[in-house]
């Protein structure tokens, strides 16, 4: 039987159940005496949660023991386990909650001793599976204490024993132990999932494992991947990892089928070793045995071909297709009562699913597995004369079956914006010169016992930073005279803490305080999107970041820690060139170096002798990254070990175009280079600390933290030690390989694709350049591409309608407002007075006319706007809705338009400009995109419907103009105000600020057309004027509460009052003045600042 439910199964119940329970509570008393080393009684009464009691670890001695029949009961049993699983309504045991145990445990419990209390009970209910008396579920976690995960053990049936051996400490019972009969690199794996299924079943011991629990629980698993795993997981239990090393382990007392059971396992892909496996081990029992060995050894003879002349990805990737190849043969088909063909007899039935599962449909999902198994049914082809029962055949796959797959026309890899991008490569300079700092000095000696002359370091007193103030004091107490010894003593205190006492505690939380080196180093770099000098105290470092391992130095008899320089340095040479990780990892410390290097140039010819895909390519690079390159080369003259100069095939390849490498970036400690993995976690810590970084300086952090804790400052240490306690569960949006697509994206700003390709990245396509170019908005921005503050494209069009009068017709005490609803003068001729005028539409064998429908309504429905007027009190009619839309007033054959609204009409005319040029960048970056077709065509529709009303309201302009001269020569009795006032000629601004400027007195004078690109426009622009005169925070801590538009006018008329100049001078002097908002910082440009204290 098997649980695959989320909560246990009782499997006894009454007095059976009751003793059950009575023997599991002192079992679990017993074994928790004994893991904590406390012997003799020990009283309820004494366990509190005092910081010092010593037996708050025995909590479920005084909230749940002793037994008590109506208290412990099945009932009791269910709802107190989501708590041990870590299930409960807190979501996890470190939350813990007193509130939820109530009245689960004996008597009210603190929250301090809720944990301890829930760790007895996983003993309590492990003892419990033990005796047969529930069934646990796979999402349980087994009862540990620090340092020994298998705390229980003495809980463990025989079957659990064994497939915890692999990573169980301290003695193993041989008898038990799985460890035989698995590889090294299986260990992790059995350790970590094998155990889940037994403890969700009644498998005690080998006999147990039968074929009904094991299809139900292949089942199971393959379920919860189908629909998505939610609170429960999926475990990669493979069926020869599991079933073939327990056959292997016990033999005959094997119960289970493996052939039987092994088709529903959802992970049934076979490569070639599993499949040799399995001939191996089941020889006797495994179905098809025959199909099984012929297949193998075509197999096996394509992948000995394709190793001797290809990359190490290409094997992985046949390798790939041949498991799916083996799925499919050896589990679909039996699956179906279908028995595998011989190769002879593998045709197109099995492509077209004549009576058999397609292995189309099932198998050949992906381009790049129809190619691979193409190549290898070419190869048994050609091999087939050779083997029975493969003589014959002939490969099945036509171009057809290759599935249609839609590329992608750019990368999916998250890309840097410029001012993270500057950020992060500032930083990882930064880390880099820490780390060859700190090494050089361990280099020099920093780790002698005892300093020249006798003089001991801690025997002089050296043991606060108050200490290193005095230290010329103490130099010549000492007799020490030559710089090295003086470094001996100030850096020896420094260097043990960062190493004796870091080894000491958990290293993913551990942090060097650079404080204690005597500087803090700090980056610094001008943020492009507002201008701003940015400047940064690195104080707190993680030290995963700097990766401490032990090497044997040069003259010395033991190991000593060492900073691995590796994995930043290859950050560095990744963000400063845009080469792939594994290009980096693997250049030639022999050739990088290409010819002689020009002392008077500032760059240097790499020679990329490593790239994947193209041949050796020479790239023209910054020296600033020949000087990391140079130090990590010279590093290796510090190591006693011979293997920094061997020779080593490429990516470990044994037959490999670019042959033997001496890497630059060969580890300290072994003939190898660090593997992709590593590199892949450095790069995840780094994103992590600068995401702390950005939230120390108030910026936004590049990932989500979720740290759980009211915004730390990270201006103390346990801030960062805090956080990075956190690191386990945070996984970066960003990839090592997401850094060539950042550079890629960076550099198409300012050079064609061809120039990237060949002297930037080294690919040999433009396509393929554009693949991993990736530029939005805000790039081109921070670029200076894109002057948001620049008013272009249709608005340049309507700048000429220019009025140098403002006038709310809409206004209650407006001219021709008093006269429509309150005048004795006819509706006709006031319209005619003011130069009205109105669109008409034909509606059946009537038009429609919102100067005659005026004078049909009732006066008190007109609606007075400030564009025009309408008779239908602003409600749109139906005709009107389903015709040209709703609100499209412009073009709106009811509203009635007079001079008076001329202005306003201007301005609407400018608002509709500035979102139709919106609306186009909008669409241009959507298409750059190759966004989805249904959006673009909505895209267009409201570009058209903008477009529309736009060319309706500036004809009306220009009629409304042209009634506007006739009128002022005609002797009127109703005269409209755009006539009474004394209007002088004025041309419309040529200058960016000047346009803005008008559209901020028109945004004030209506509050309809301030819209959000206004406003971004009015922001960009306030910002370059404050900043060149006066620090950013001081000027914005003086606004608490203003009005944006409004405001920015009178701080430009400030301006100009203030230095004399006229707008456009204050345009030609933001143009060539950079901001100044930082100049007056307080921060020193040295290389290093100051140490501080807390």
């Amino acid at each position: 039987m098997i649980n695959t439910t989320s909560n246990i199964v009782v499997l006894k119940d009454g007095e059976s159940l009751c003793e059950s329970i009575r023997q599991a509570i002192e079992e679990t008393i017993d074994i928790l005496k004994s893991n904590y080393k406390i012997e003799g009684y020990v009283s309820p009464n004494d366990i509190t949660s005092g910081r010092n009691n010593q037996f708050k670890e025995l909590a479920f001695i005084r909230y749940i023991a002793p037994f008590q029949k109506k208290r412990h009961t099945k009932e009791w049993l269910i709802n107190f386990y989501p708590f041990v699983c870590g299930t409960g309504r807190r979501g996890h045991v470190s939350e813990g909650d007193p509130v939820n145990l109530a009245g689960l445990v004996n008597e009210s419990i603190s929250k301090t001793l809720c944990n301890p209390v829930i760790r007895g009970m996983r003993y309590f209910y492990l003892s419990l599976w033990r005796k047969k008396a529930v069934l646990l579920t796979m999402e349980f976690k087994l009862p540990s204490i620090q340092k020994d995960q298998d705390a229980g053990r003495l809980l463990y049936s025989e079957l659990l024993y064994s497939v915890r051996t692999p990573g169980m400490k301290g003695e193993v019972d041989e008898s038990k132990s799985l460890i035989p009969y698995l590889k090294h690199t299986a260990y992790r794996n059995v350790y970590w999932y094998y155990w889940k299924p037994v403890v969700a079943s009644d498998w005690h011991v080998i006999e147990d494992v039968n074929n009904t629990d094991l299809k139900k629980y292949f089942n199971e698993m393959a379920k919860r991947i189908e629909q998505g795993a939610g609170e429960k997981t999926t475990y990669p239990v493979s069926s020869t990892g599991f079933l073939g090393v327990l056959y292997k382990k016990y033999g005959e007392r094997c119960r289970f089928e493996f052939d039987k059971v092994s088709k529903y396992n959802p992970r049934a892909e076979r490569d070639v070793k599993d499949l040799r496996f399995e001939i191996e081990t089941f020889s006797s029992s495994t179905d098809y045995a025959g199909q099984k060995e012929v297949w193998l050894k075509l197999e096996q003879s394509y992948i000995n071909l394709i190793e001797k002349g290809f990359s190490k990805g290409k094997v992985k990737l046949a390798n790939q297709s041949l498991s799916k190849l083996n799925r499919y043969l050896f589990s679909i088909l039996p699956k179906e009562e279908c028995s595998p063909p011989y190769p002879k007899n593998f045709d197109r039935k099995y492509l077209d699913g004549v009576d058999v599962p397609s292995i189309r449909d099932s198998v050949i999902n992906k381009g790049n597995l129809f190619i691979n198994l193409d190549q290898f049914f070419t190869h048994v082809e050609s091999v087939s004369e050779a083997y029975d029962n493969v003589r014959g055949f002939n490969n099945p796959l036509l171009d057809i079956d290759k599935p249609r797959e839609r590329k992608r026309q750019t990368t999916n890899k998250k890309t840097f914006t410029i001012d993270d991008f500057r950020f992060i490569y500032e930083l990882s300079y930064c880390i880099s010169e820490v780390s060859w700092y700190i090494n050089s000095v361990i280099s020099n000696g920093a780790f002698e016992e005892e300093l020249e002359g006798g003089a001991s370091f801690r025997a002089n007193g050296l043991n606060s930073v108050e200490d290193l103030v005095n230290i010329d004091v103490l130099h010549e107490e000492l007799g020490l005279t030559s710089n090295t010894e003086k470094n001996l003593i100030i850096y020896r205190r420094a260097f043990s803490n960062l190493f004796e006492d870091m080894l000491k505690m958990h290293r993913n939380r551990s942090v060097v305080d650079m404080e204690d080196f005597g500087y803090v180093p700090f980056i610094s770099y001008c943020r492009l999107s507002d201008e701003k000098e940015v400047m940064v105290p690195i104080r707190f470092i993680p030290t995963r970041l700097l990766k401490i391992v032990s090497v044997l130095l040069k003259g010395k008899k033991r190991y000593t820690p060492f900073l691995a320089m590796q994995n930043i340095n290859q950050v560095v040479t990744a963000l400063e060139t845009g080469l792939r990780h594994i290009t980096v990892r693997w250049l030639d410390k022999r050739k990088y170096k290409h010819g002689a290097v020009d002392v008077k140039s500032k760059y240097f010819n790499l020679y990329v002798n490593s790239d994947k895909v193209s041949r050796a390519w020479v790239r023209p690079t910054s020296k600033k990254l020949l000087e990391i390159l140079e130090r990590q080369v010279d590093s290796h003259r510090w190591f006693d070990e011979d293997h920094v100069n061997f020779l080593i095939n490429y990516n470990n390849e044994r037959v490999t175009r670019h042959g033997r490498v001496s890497p630059i970036f060969i580890r300290y400690d072994k003939k190898e280079v660090y593997g992709e993995h590593v590199a892949s976690e450095y790069y995840n810590v780094l994103m992590f600390y600068v995401s702390i970084l950005k939230k120390m300086i108030g910026e936004d952090p590049i990932d989500e933290l979720h740290l759980e804790k009211d915004n730390p400052n990270f201006d103390k240490k346990k801030d960062f030690e805090f956080a990075l306690r956190k690191l386990k569960n945070f996984s970066s949006g960003y990839t090592p390989h997401g850094t060539r697509a950042s550079v890629v994206s960076i550099m198409s700003t300012v050079l064609p694709a061809d120039i990237i390709g060949k002297f930037i990245t080294g690919h040999v396509s433009v396509d393929t350049v554009k693949y991993y170019t990736v530029v939005n908005i805000e790039t081109m921005q921070q670029m200076g591409l894109i002057d948001s503050v620049e008013l272009d494209g249709r608005i340049e069009k309507v700048m000429a309608m220019m009025t140098p009068i403002r006038i709310n017709a809409d206004r209650k005490d407006s001219k021709i407002r008093k006269l429509l609803t309150h005048g004795n003068d006819s509706i006709a001729s006031v319209l005619n007075d003011f130069g009205s005028c109105s669109f008409s539409m034909e509606a059946g064998e009537q038009y429609i006319s919102g100067v005659e429908e005026m004078e049909r309504v009732d006066r008190s429905r007109l609606a007075f706007l400030p564009t025009h007027i309408c008779p239908l009190e602003n409600e749109c009619p139906n005709s009107i809705r389903t015709s040209i839309g709703e609100k499209q007033c412009g073009q709106c054959p009811y509203s009635v338009k007079t001079v008076d609204h001329l202005t306003g009409i201007q301005a609407k005319c400018r608002y509709l400009a500035r979102e139709l040029d919106s609306k186009k960048k909008v669409m241009r970056k959507h298409k750059e995109k190759n966004g989805a077709v249904e959006t673009s065509e909505l895209m267009q529709s409201q570009y058209m419907k903008v477009a529309s009303e736009l060319a309706a309201w500036t004809l009306t302009e220009k009629m409304l103009r042209e009634n506007y001269e006739k009128l002022k020569n005609k002797v009127l009795v109703n005269k409209p105000e755009m006539l009474k006032s004394v209007v002088e000629e004025k041309s419309a601004p040529s200058d960016w600020l000047g346009r803005l400027l008008l559209e901020c007195d028109e945004a004030t004078t209506y509050p309809d057309l301030a819209n959000s690109t206004l406003e971004a426009h009015v922001l960009r622009c306030r910002t370059k004027i404050v900043s060149s005169k006066v620090r950013l925070e001081e000027y914005y801590g003086k606004d608490d509460d203003f009005d944006l538009v409004e405001g920015f006018r009178h701080h430009v008329r400030a301006v100009c009052l203030s230095s004399g100049k006229t707008p456009d001078e204050l345009v030609r002097f933001l143009e060539n003045n950079k901001s100044k908002a930082l100049e007056k910082s307080t921060f020193q440009s040295s290389q290093l600042l100051p140490a501080y204290k807390n």
